[in-house]
């Protein structure tokens, strides 16, 4: 999440794409917090600049680049599903 967070959309889109065209199993994971449209909280003064920078840069635009990202998934025929559901399915193939 962080990573689609951080890069401008069109440098997401083409790494995301490779993925694509080589028809890779693809899993994108985005913490919680990066989903909030609250402002991050204070953070201590120990943690380093580029920590700092990590958390809160890019927060206001990461809604619309999930939906770009469902849209180009969603173009390209992937599936979605959750991980237990993926854990589910993992486990019933290795029992059969």
């Amino acid at each position: 999440g962080g990573y689609l967070r951080i890069l401008p959309w069109f440098l997401s889109k083409r790494l995301i794409s490779k993925y694509i065209e080589n028809k890779e199993f693809y899993v994108f994971y985005i913490h919680p917090f990066e989903l909030s449209k609250q402002l991050s909280p204070e953070l201590p003064s120990t943690v380093k600049w580029h920590n700092r920078f990590r958390f809160k840069y890019g927060r206001s635009s990461v809604h619309n680049k999930i939906d770009q990202l469902i849209k180009l998934l969603k173009k390209n025929n992937f599936t979605f599903t959750t991980f237990s559901e993926l854990r589910s399915s993992f486990i019933n193939l290795n029992n059969s």
